[in-house]
């Protein structure tokens, strides 16, 4: 009967130790998750400023500026060339679409007139 108590209160151990780690393992896994997410979040919203840092260049070199000794193209105004950086997506594409074809161009409220 000894032994059976002592088997008994050996399995609760273990069932305890074994819950204690599983409990840990979870806790680790969400944690682990969670910084996870927010790598993602952080990455995300480098690429969202890097992104908007490349637009507003595009535009600035669009447009021009006196102080940076950039002539800009003739005619276009800041918001000629947000309105083809939003179409676009890049200054590169814009003046790829000009030499090409042109037509998409058109399509701006500016453009052409």
């Amino acid at each position: 009967k000894n032994n059976t108590n002592n088997n008994k209160k050996n399995n609760n151990k273990n069932n305890s130790s074994n819950n204690n780690k599983n409990n840990s393992n979870i806790n680790n896994n969400h944690h682990n998750l969670q910084g996870q997410e927010q790598l993602k979040r952080q990455r995300r919203e480098q690429l969202t400023r890097q992104r908007r840092q490349h637009l507003e260049l595009d535009q600035l070199v669009m447009v021009g500026s006196a102080a940076e000794g950039l002539p800009g193209i003739p005619g276009f105004g800041p918001a000629v060339a947000r309105q083809l950086l939003q179409m676009f997506g890049a200054l590169d594409r814009v003046l790829d679409e000009a030499e090409h074809n042109g037509a998409a161009l058109l399509c701006v409220r500016g453009i052409g007139q």
